[in-house]
C-alpha cells in the first residue's frame, strides 16, 4: 500500500500523500469488514482537538480501557507531547 501511494521516483511526500496512506490504513479496512459483516469489536481510538481528529491507537473491547489509556500515553505523548491537557481539556467539557 505504501508503494502504491508514495512514488519511489518522486522526492517529495505530500500532504495529500500522507491523508491518503492513513485513510487507506484507517477506514478502509473495517469498510471492507462492514460490507462483509465481519466487524469484531475494535475500537479507533482518537483525540478530538483544535477541530481535528488525531488518531491514535486500535484496541479491542477485551483490553479494557486502563490498558488501552496506559499505552496510549505511554507511546502517543512521544508525536504528541499535549495530549493530557487535551484530554483533559475534553474530560471538562462533558
Amino acid at each position: 500500500m505504501v508503494q502504491e501511494i508514495f512514488d519511489p521516483s518522486q522526492p517529495v511526500i505530500t500532504k495529500e500523500m500522507i491523508e491518503k496512506l492513513a485513510y487507506r490504513i484507517s477506514h478502509e479496512p473495517i469498510q471492507k469488514r462492514a460490507e462483509e459483516k465481519k466487524i469484531t469489536g475494535e475500537w479507533i481510538i482518537f483525540a478530538k482537538h483544535c477541530s481535528r481528529n488525531y488518531y491514535l491507537c486500535l484496541g479491542t473491547h477485551e483490553s479494557g480501557d486502563q490498558y488501552i489509556f496506559d499505552r496510549i500515553m505511554q507511546y502517543c505523548t512521544r508525536c504528541f507531547p499535549d495530549l493530557p491537557a487535551w484530554i483533559a481539556a475534553a474530560s471538562m467539557k462533558s
